[in-house]
């Protein structure tokens, strides 16, 4: 009988117990709070992966319209990166470039220099700047700028090179003009120093010889010329109330001036620019060739500095405005 009892008792369904009802509403209202506050933490990471996402958007825009060139290099001088400028620097198209060794495009001459400089960037850890000369694929040459520095492979355990590249064709072709003409410069100075030294030597001459005459109680012989008598007449008046000074022809035109000059081979011939049959300049030039010890003073009734420059140029040693006092042309005969 216990036996049978003890099956039944076996075979029968437990009791079944139902859970609380406030112990229900809690776990229900725990899982509703995890879930907004879940939800609330899915949401803050979706602003944060958006935001990330026009950081990045940003980024590239500004990587890749940015007017310098930008490239990553591997350890091998491999392009794994460029921007556009950086392949319209290369003057090529992407497909040709990323994966391809930069220095394919590097002129032969400066090939060394650009394995160098990705050594030193791969070694030195800062900035290594170098200047490397690049051949595009239609053959034009541009000189390069190259800043780079080291970084590391975020993916794998391998050094790279972030490369900026400033084109400085122009500013080269710039110094070799500058250096060009320097160098022609120099040589024109060379060239025309030895006439310069002899031109000066001669007015240094004249001015002692006039200075041993004054010293020595000789008058400056001087010939003057103009073509306007009254002019001429006052200025020759001028001239012989200095005692230091002997005025001993006078002459009423260029081709004149230039006769008398030979013949009498005076220590100072004073000559109107604007004169007939021969000008002040004309007769200066020629008296400079035939007496270099003679001394020249221009005089014109016009004062602008470019009738001064080529009186001076054709050989004259001073120049005189006719509306200038007395003493200025007596300190211009006299050397002073």
């Amino acid at each position: 009988m216990s036996d049978q009892h003890g099956r039944e008792a076996e075979e029968s369904p437990p009791e079944r117990i139902s859970d609380p009802p406030e112990l229900v509403r809690q776990m229900v209202q725990q899982w509703e709070s995890q879930r907004i506050r879940l939800e609330a933490e899915n949401e803050k990471l979706r602003e944060t992966q958006r935001q990330l996402e026009q950081y990045r958007d940003r980024y590239v825009d500004l990587y890749d319209s940015a007017p310098l060139g930008y490239f990553t290099l591997d350890e091998d001088g491999y392009v794994q990166e460029a921007n556009r400028a950086g392949v319209e620097m290369i003057g090529t198209n992407p497909n040709d470039l990323i994966g391809y060794p930069l220095l394919d495009y590097v002129d032969e001459a400066d090939q060394v220099v650009f394995r160098e400089h990705v050594r030193r960037c791969r070694q030195a850890g800062e900035v290594t700047k170098s200047e490397v000369t690049f051949r595009a694929k239609d053959g034009r040459q541009m000189v390069m700028q190259l800043h780079s520095v080291p970084i590391e492979a975020e993916d794998q355990d391998v050094a790279l090179c972030k490369v900026a590249m400033i084109d400085i064709t122009e500013r080269k072709q710039v110094e070799r003009q500058l250096r060009e003409l320097n160098k022609a410069l120099e040589q024109r100075v060379a060239e025309q120093l030895p006439q310069a030294q002899e031109q000066l030597l001669i007015t240094a001459t004249s001015r002692l010889s006039g200075l041993e005459r004054h010293v020595g109680g000789e008058r400056l012989r001087v010939l003057l010329a103009d073509d306007h008598p009254i002019v001429r007449k006052g200025l020759a008046e001028l001239l012989r109330e200095d005692a230091r000074i002997g005025l001993v022809a006078e002459a009423c035109d260029g081709q004149e001036a230039v006769e008398r000059a030979r013949q009498l081979h005076p220590d100072v011939v004073i000559l109107d620019i604007s004169m007939p049959r021969l000008s002040g300049t004309d007769a200066a030039a020629r008296i400079r060739a035939e007496l270099p010890g003679t001394r020249i003073v221009g005089l014109s009734m016009h004062e602008p500095a470019d009738m001064a420059e080529t009186m001076l140029a054709a050989g004259a040693q001073a120049y005189v405005s006719k509306h200038a006092p007395a003493e200025e042309l007596i300190a211009a005969v006299l050397g002073r």
